[in-house]
């Protein structure tokens, strides 16, 4: 509808806000009513560079399937929420069968960060959880959330976090045998999360600013 009205930018960002919160990939009528504005959701034509960083996450991708979170940092502004987003376009549906669960954690925002039972809640009703029916106490609402991602071949984005306290109820567990598939997750961050790679032995990619080049 928003399409047909001539508004094809905020049909985009319905669009990709709506597959953001789906389990599976979209379905062919949904990819066909999308098919006028580009939506898959496509890869940002206005996106520059960065192909060392790009390739670097397909480098790194093996270890992130063993349950090693892929920790994006640089200051605010430089691009980390972008390249995530042009990785995931570009990739996705080769990468990632299963879906994306995507969320704005919000680190550092004036208000304070979202907390991780509110970011639970929306990724078990993404799941397909009923939502009158989603555990009380953040501890259950992570071990559902757990078990439904376990053995699913998806991408956990968690977007601007503020520390490893709201991180760590939102990270998959491992694999459980080395030949089992597993989610991805991958964060950005200002910070540096050193206790975080620390903990769960995180793949760090640190982002600075564009080359002049690429500039």
């Amino acid at each position: 509808c928003l399409e047909q009205d001539g508004r094809s930018v905020e049909a985009r960002e319905c669009y990709e806000r709506a597959v953001a919160r789906l389990t599976w990939p979209p379905g062919p009528e949904l990819r066909r009513a999308a098919a006028p504005f580009g939506a898959r959701p496509a890869a940002d034509r206005r996106f520059v560079g960065r192909n060392a960083e790009l390739a670097r996450l397909d480098q790194v991708l093996p270890a992130a399937r063993d349950g090693r979170p892929i920790l994006v940092t640089g200051p605010a502004g430089v691009g980390k929420t972008s390249l995530v987003r042009q990785w995931t376009a570009r990739c996705g549906d080769a990468y990632f069968p299963d879906g994306v669960l995507r969320a704005e954690l919000r680190g550092f925002d004036p208000d304070g960060p979202r907390e991780p039972a509110e970011v639970l809640g929306e990724f078990l009703t993404a799941l397909g959880e009923a939502p009158d029916a989603l555990p009380a106490e953040p501890e259950d609402r992570a071990r559902r959330y757990r078990e439904l991602i376990a053995g699913r071949r998806m991408l956990v984005v968690l977007d601007d976090a503020a520390s490893p306290e709201q991180l760590v109820p939102l990270l998959p567990d491992p694999p459980a045998t080395d030949s089992e598939p597993a989610p991805v997750a991958i964060v950005t961050s200002r910070s540096r999360l050193r206790h975080l790679l620390v903990r769960t032995g995180g793949v760090p990619l640190p982002l600075g600013g564009l080359g002049p080049d690429e500039a």
